[in-house]
């Protein structure tokens, strides 16, 4: 009997993924272009631990801890969603060596701040700790969303713990193939792995998973947040609104990484005091969430640990906004601080998500089974506990077990969440189990049993533990039902339970079903032709979208469009979303016909299915015409002085053509003048006339009143219209004639003065509490009272007199009312009294006009419009108007006219009733005559068809109503176009040469608009191509790609005269169906819903041909491909890619092509007659050797040169050839192989591998002769002159002595150069080469000598031909001495004497040894030249031969010198010097007389 019961949750995905293969790993990656779901979940073993390397120097051990992939979990995504959701799920084992030495430390802990303290006691008992940070890599970019991170901590006698960490991100995959990886870090001294296989292979499973989602609303803080209290409360930053536009079903989750330490580096010291819950939940619209719940418990004893607490749920939640807000608690009385730092560690570590994804995939909360209420948890006694708790066993158990309906082919993922406990203490030292206690959970569906979902918790140290179990599974499943089942199992003595509900959870479990389903959305259409009758809708049955079993899941794009029509999706053109609301719009679709038209009509449908693929229909409809009523358009109201036009009176009817129609117009108070010359004035006027012709004549016609008509006047005009069609229509309308209300009143003919008196005013009634108010218009006038009753109280105003008291009071006083004007006042005025009783108040108006003398009178000769609304900005032409010219509209108060020349003048019409107004003028002295002014509605423009176009695109504005006006016009913003009248609520108008959004409005009077409505304008394409260009005979679907953006409104394709409906692919292409046609035809493009075309076209070519099939589907260049199919002729070419090649037409359906240079994978077409034919046929490059050089590339003609060639893809098979001869060639690489070059005469020659060929150059051989100098310093630096032959330039000119290669330097063809580089003391070989691959030697080689050392020269100053001794060391091989740079030959005395004969020269000069005559050695030792002394003198010229006397030389340039001396034949005596002429030196004994 199962202990629990599990909440199934339903989640549909829907897509048009394939399913998995057979045999097929399960959880393999999805490679179907469209899908929703991909997972990747190893099976194999793989861990992690941190490296410690030896620093020297220090004599320490360093840990080393690098990020790096977790074996297996690494997924590639692409996808046109918005969004993909991401999660990990890696089950971990914690275990260390128990072998060890005596230490002990404490480090900082940089999650925590505080430290922790691990200490080894010798092998076998000790404490160690770590953990594993996890993460998410994208594209090789980190994201700290989504990481966390778990620790442990593990003694000798707790050796392993079981864990599980898990992370989501939401990622914007952009439509770009995003490579999803998964990353673990470890640190500390633990190992840690993975590995499906442990225990009984359903332990430590490992998944990553990701679906793609079209809206999800996320937040991810990054600033910290900690929890002290133990009450609920909000996680920092951690909440989000959510807007829903219907009833929807959301998916709410959430993972929070968190840690804890103890304060300082201590353990807890008792299980007791280490009691720690944290739990988290969602709480939506202020409603808590049970399911939601994770807890993270323990009673460890460690001072530091670290989890992740994870959940989501689904929820149906009602159109509006809704806030759900992540809340988190702690219980227990552990010292821990419990927090989560998304900045801790590297910053990968420990984030924070909260997310909601919106059902655009039909996510819906159904509960399959109603779940019990769990365990009801008492901390009172054991035994309460065990009677009502749901416990684990040692086999593996149901927790619950349940179905789920598949209704296609599927890639289902599952997702399962199990609450699991630990109560029971640990028996070992109060803190740790002696033996491994664990829970493990898994999954069965259709009862077969899988590892890589598997979970498990646990470990020596599990006391007091709440954890959650958490696994995934994703794999294909077929149409059907099938079953699920969550089982648990423990491992150990202990028992498990479900975690009970008293810590706020649900104790139950839950699966999360995913399910990505295959799609095939096609167009059904049962009926294509309809008929209606003129003027009538028509409802379009029979039309839906099939093939879709999830119609809430799968999204379509609808577009319609009727020819001349309309036809409409709901309340528009075009709809994208779910196939039930498309079909539930296509139940309503419905037909319009345009205004009384009739005849045949097309209406388009086109379906785009997610996959991009497009399904098109035309519907026939068969407009039956009707007899339609006429349209008489006729003001409600004339007003009229003397004569007033019928301009406002108008006919329309769609079904005339040149019938007549007869019109009567009948009045019994006037006459009507007709629009015939001549035409005698008559009360009744007939018309039979067309429609054109009776609309003008009564443009021309007039209505005037009888003679003595009176302001009261009023008359009825009555219109009796007639249609010729069958139905004999008869129409009648009624016209009012009201006399224009006027200023002119009594008109009172007075001489110029000063006053008039006004007896006439009377105040009717008794009421005791009367106010009169009288003004006047003009301002300078004035109202006086000669005398005043009693009771009555007067106020003088600026422009008259207010009256207060009894009615008959104020008749009496009015009695003495007089209006005062100035002596030059002309014209008229006007007096108005308010009167204002207790219940009652009345105004009246008295026409004043005073004339006389010869002034000039106003004339209104002129006024436009002569029709418009309240605002409508009016000119008029005025005669003798002067600056306080004022305009009245009917009974509306004048206002001041602004004068724009001499006689025009700018009125502003004010707010009127519509009907016709008098306007006049008057300038405070004279009224003019009036002219009638037509108020009229503005005309509001309710729609504008289409809301998008280009310059010159036709057209319809559905207006709410227009009358007929010669002055229609169309407002795009200050542009203003001439508009035609199609009926009383529709406008046509051609789009003006403009940029951007502008609202459009409609003028009747040419000069001001009423409400306008928005139109954009959008670029035209000036350029088209098409892919393909060309096609068949059949229909075919191509794509038609603009330069310029395009709008998401319904655009068209026009293939010569055929027009049909086009597809938005992206912002630039359009996708549009060819067709089915013989002829070619150009292409144009309408940008405004088909109401016009660009004059940019592209030509699509139809022939009667196609492949069928190729073979071979690959090779490289020169492979012979026969194609097969049909319609193949003389001029028919093969085309690879866009590389097009002869072909040999074996007959009509067969023809064979070679294979034009190429790589990759091209497309296989036709050319036939310039017309290119596609396929979907390939042909794949097998990608040939390429050549990049030869190393060298010379070599001598008697060959033997090792040339390297580099390249790519060379085979280990290769061979070269050297013109004609062929060599074998040792292969390195696939990037490098080595040929010999064999002998060849002189010149280049072509090396040719594989087809492919470079240059090497055959030169002749080097023939070197000699080396000059021989020899130099073993330090090197000699530059070695080689003479010979055969010497040419070249980069490559290298010398090699011994083994080391130097380069050399072309100085002619006789000779090269080159620096002898350091060597050991000693004859060495001498080579030289021309391209550094092939030395020849030079002859007698070269010898390294030791280095001379000389100390000392004796003596150190003389001049030129002074014999100088040079003493020090290594000397026996100098040949010459050097004097700076001087050279002069040196004769040997030994290995540490040389002498030479001092050169000419002048100064102190260095002084050195050369052993080969050209490289010098220097010494410290300097010899100074001095003047050669001449003797002039000797005094005594003779002395005894005892010696001793002195003898003064006498001379010139005697140096100032120890060294000098005088010599007695062949006996030196020292001299001293007296000056530079004079020397004294002692003669030495002799052994005879003589001289000397």
């Amino acid at each position: 009997m199962p202990m629990g019961r599990l909440s199934l949750r339903w989640l549909a995905l829907v897509a048009a993924a394939a399913a998995a293969p057979d045999g097929a790993a399960i959880l393999g990656l999805l490679t179907a272009a469209h899908a929703r779901t991909w997972s990747a979940a190893p099976l194999l073993e793989t861990s992690t631990r941190q490296a410690t390397t030896w620093v020297f120097g220090e004599n320490r051990w360093d840990d080393v801890s690098e990020w790096e992939d977790v074996e297996g979990l690494a997924v590639s995504v692409k996808t046109t969603k918005n969004f993909v959701l991401l999660s990990y799920h890696v089950g971990l084992e914690a275990s260390y060596d128990a072998d060890g030495e005596l230490f002990m430390w404490e480090k900082f802990d940089p999650l925590t701040g505080g430290t922790v303290t691990q200490r080894r006691v010798g092998a076998g008992s000790f404490v160690e700790s770590g953990r594993v940070q996890v993460r998410f890599v994208v594209d090789g970019v980190p994201l700290r969303e989504g990481s966390g991170h778990v620790s442990a901590t593990l003694t000798s006698k707790g050796r392993s713990k079981l864990e599980h960490v898990e992370g989501t991100a939401v990622l914007r995959p952009g439509n770009s193939t995003r490579d999803i990886r998964v990353q673990w870090k470890p640190s500390g001294k633990l190992l840690w792995s993975s590995s499906p296989s442990t225990g009984d292979g359903f332990m430590s499973g490992r998944v990553l998973a990701a679906t793609a989602h079209d809206s999800i609303v996320a937040a991810s803080p990054l600033i910290p947040a900690a929890i002290t209290q133990k009450d609920w409360n909000v996680v920092a930053q951690s909440s989000l609104n959510v807007t829903l536009n219907e009833t929807t079903a959301v998916r709410f989750g959430y993972a929070l990484t968190i840690s804890a330490a103890a304060p300082g580096p201590q353990r807890l010291a008792s299980p007791l005091t280490a009691d720690d819950y944290v739990q988290a939940r969602l709480v939506v619209d202020g409603t808590a969430s049970d399911e939601s719940v994770a807890t993270l418990g323990t009673k460890e004893r460690a001072a530091s640990i670290a989890g992740v607490l994870a959940q989501d749920v689904v929820l149906d939640l009602p159109q509006g906004v809704h806030q759900v807000q992540l809340e988190w608690r702690r219980a227990g009385n552990s010292p821990r601080l419990w927090r989560n730092d998304p900045n801790c560690l590297d910053g990968f570590g420990s984030s924070r998500l909260l997310y909601a994804s919106l059902s655009d995939y039909g996510v819906f909360a159904t509960k399959h089974a109603q779940v019990l209420a769990g365990m009801q948890y008492k901390r009172k006694t054991a035994k309460s506990i065990t009677d009502i708790r749901a416990k684990s066993k040692r086999e593996w158990a149901t927790v619950e077990s349940d179905t789920f309906l598949v209704e296609q082919d599927a890639q289902v993922l599952l997702q399962y969440a199990l609450p699991v406990a630990l109560h029971k203490l640990a028996d070992w030292d109060a803190w740790t189990f002696s033996q491994l206690q664990a829970v493990q959970a898994r999954l069965l569906v259709d009862g077969v049993v899988y590892r890589e979902d598997a979970s498990s918790v646990g470990g020596f140290q599990a006391s007091g533990l709440h954890d959650d179990l958490r696994g995934a599974l994703a794999l294909p499943l077929l149409a059907g039902t099938h079953s699920c089942t969550l089982q648990w199992k423990s491992v150990g003595d202990e028992t498990w339970y479900l975690a009970s509900k008293h810590l706020g959870g649900t104790g139950k479990g839950v699966i999360d079903v995913v399910v990505d389903f295959r799609q095939t959305a096609t167009l059904d259409v049962k009926q294509s032709s309809f008929s209606v009758k003129e003027d009538t809708s028509l409802l379009l049955k029979g039309i839906s979208v099939q093939g879709v079993s999830f119609v809430d899941n799968y999204d379509v794009s609808l577009t319609v469009h009727a020819s001349y029509g309309d036809v409409l999706l709901g309340n528009a053109h075009n709809f994208t979303g779910p196939t039930k609301k498309a079909n539930e719009l296509l139940k309503q679709l419905k037909y319009h016909p345009c205004a009384e038209c009739w005849g045949s009509d097309e209406v388009e449908l086109l379906l785009v299915t997610e996959e991009g693929k497009a399904f098109n229909a035309t519907l026939m409809i068969e407009i039956e015409p009707v007899d339609d009523v006429p349209e008489l358009d006729a003001p409600e109201l004339l007003e009229v002085e003397s004569r007033v036009s019928l301009r406002g009176i108008s006919v329309h009817d769609v079904d005339s053509e040149n019938e007549a129609y007869k019109m009567t117009l009948f009045a019994l108070g006037g006459v009507f003048e007709g629009c015939e010359a001549n035409a005698t004035a008559t009360s009744v006027l007939e018309l039979t006339l067309s429609l054109d012709e009776m609309n003008a004549c009564l443009q021309e016609s007039y209505y005037r009143p009888l003679e003595g008509f009176a302001q009261a006047f009023v008359d009825n005009i009555t219109l009796t219209l007639e249609d010729p069609g069958p139905a004999a229509h008869r129409l009648t309308e009624q016209i009012q004639v009201h006399a224009a209300i006027t200023q002119s009143g009594p008109r009172i003919e007075l001489p110029p003065y000063y006053e008039l008196g006004l007896e006439g005013f009377i105040v009717e009634g008794d009421d005791a509490n009367t106010t009169v108010s009288l003004t006047t218009d003009a301002l300078d006038a004035l109202l006086r009272l000669d005398s005043l009753e009693q009771g009555v109280q007067i106020d003088q105003t600026e422009h008259g007199l207010v009256l207060r008291g009894a009615a008959k009071a104020i008749s009496t006083t009015l009695q003495s009312l007089t209006y005062v004007r100035e002596p030059s006042f002309e014209g008229s005025d006007t007096i108005t009294a308010v009167i204002r009783t207790s219940n009652a108040s009345r105004t009246a108006k008295v026409a004043i006009d005073v004339r006389g003398g010869d002034e000039t009178e106003l004339n209104l000769v002129g006024m436009t419009p002569r029709h418009g609304f309240g605002g409508t900005r009016v000119l008029v032409s005025v005669l003798h108007a002067d600056e306080f010219l004022q305009c009245q509209f009917g009974d509306k108060g004048a206002a001041k006219a602004l004068k724009v020349d001499n006689e025009t003048y700018e009125c502003l019409a004010p707010a009127g009733k519509p009907g016709y107004a008098s306007v006049r003028v008057h300038n405070r002295r004279f009224w003019s005559d009036p002219i009638q002014f037509l108020y009229e509605a503005p005309v509001k423009v309710l729609k504008v068809t289409p809301p998008v176009g280009a310059f010159k695109s036709p057209l319809l504005l559905q207006v709410d109503s227009v009358m007929p006006s010669p002055e229609l016009t169309c407002h795009f913003g200050d542009e203003i176009v001439r508009a035609t009248r199609l009926d009383s609520t529709t406008v046509a108008c051609t789009a003006p040469d403009l940029n951007g959004t502008v609202q459009v409005a409609v003028s009747t009077n040419g000069v001001d608009h009423g409400p306008s409505s928005s139109f954009e304008f959008v670029e035209v394409p000036s350029s088209l191509t098409l892919e393909p260009a060309s096609g068949g005979l059949a229909s075919q679907l191509i794509r038609v790609t603009t330069d310029v953006q395009l709008r998401r409104l319904p655009h068209f394709c026009r293939f010569g005269l055929h027009a049909t409906p086009a597809a938005v692919v992206d912002e630039y292409t359009l996708a549009c169906e060819a067709p089915r046609d013989t002829e070619d035809a150009e292409v144009r493009v309408s940008v405004d819903g088909g109401a016009s075309y660009g004059e940019a076209f592209a030509m699509y070519r139809r022939v009667d041909s196609a492949i069928a099939w190729i073979a071979p589907s690959l090779g490289s260049f020169g492979t012979l491909v026969t194609v097969g199919g049909r319609g193949f002729g003389a001029s028919t070419k093969c085309r690879f890619g866009d590389v097009d090649v002869e072909a040999a037409v074996v007959s009509a359906e067969e023809l064979v092509c070679s294979a034009p240079i190429g790589n990759g994978i091209v497309a296989i077409g036709l050319l036939v007659d310039g017309v290119a034919v596609a396929s979907r046929h390939t042909f794949s490059y097998v990608e040939p050797t390429l050549l990049g050089s030869l190393d060298p590339a010379t070599g001598p003609t008697t060959g033997g040169t090792l040339v390297t060639i580099h390249g790519l893809r060379l085979a280990d098979d290769a061979s070269c050839k050297f013109g004609n001869a062929s060599v074998p060639a040792r292969w390195v690489s696939a990037e490098q192989i080595e040929c010999t070059a064999p002998p060849h005469t002189k010149g280049a020659v072509d090396v040719t591998v594989a087809g492919e060929v470079l240059r090497f150059h055959y030169a002749a051989p080097l023939v070197p002769r000699a080396a000059y100098p021989s020899s130099g310093p073993a330090g090197g630096g000699t530059v070695v002159s080689i003479e010979g032959s055969g010497f040419a330039f070249s980069p490559r000119l290298k010398c090699r002595f011994g083994w080391t290669e130097v380069p050399a330097t072309f100085v002619s063809e006789a000779e090269v150069r080159c620096a002898a580089p350091p060597g050991d003391a000693g004859p060495t070989a001498l080579a030289v080469s021309g391209n550094g691959q092939d030395f020849v030697d030079v002859p007698a080689g070269f010898a390294y000598e030791a280095a001379p050392v000389v100390h000392g020269v004796a003596p150190p100053l003389g001049f030129a031909g002074t014999l100088v001794t040079l003493t020090g060391a290594g000397l026996g091989g100098v040949s010459a001495c050097l004097f700076g740079d001087a050279s002069t030959p040196a004769t040997v005395v030994s290995d540490t004497e040389v002498r030479c004969a001092a050169p000419a020269g002048a100064g102190s000069l260095a002084v050195g040894a050369s052993v080969n005559g050209v490289d010098a050695y220097a010494s410290a030792a300097r010899f100074r030249y001095v003047a050669r002394p001449e003797v002039l003198s000797l005094e005594p010229v003779s002395a005894g031969v005892e010696g001793g006397a002195t003898v003064v030389v006498r001379g010139l340039r005697f140096p100032d010198s120890s060294l000098l001396a005088c010599r007695f034949g062949a006996t030196t005596a020292a001299a001293r010097w007296v000056n530079a002429t004079e020397l004294e030196c002692e003669a030495p004994p002799a052994d005879a007389s003589g001289p000397v």
